[in-house]
């Protein structure tokens, strides 16, 4: 919960979470993820010792979180721009 929380936050503040050509969470968000999420067992140091660089697909509970707020609805897929960003009710 408190992942999903933070990534609307992030959203919010950055005018969307960027994606890749693939539809995944950017590099930028990924490593932003890995130093305000609190990774069970995991420090971000443990994190960047496997890789220099972390995608989304090294690190799952992203996956989650952005699965998790697709489903709610609570971001939404922009085509054009080639980021998520959030769904806010009566906007255009």
């Amino acid at each position: 919960m408190r992942g999903m929380i933070l990534a609307l936050s992030y959203a919010d503040t950055q005018a969307g979470i960027g994606l890749t050509a693939t539809g995944a969470m950017n590099r930028k968000f990924v490593h932003w993820a890995v130093a305000h999420f609190h990774w069970l067992g995991y420090t971000s140091e443990d994190l960047y010792s496997m890789n220099k660089v972390l995608n989304e697909s090294d690190m799952p509970p992203p996956w989650a979180v952005r699965d998790m707020l697709s489903h709610l609805k609570l971001l939404r897929r922009e085509k054009k721009t080639g980021c998520c960003r959030l769904n806010v009710v009566g906007t255009p």
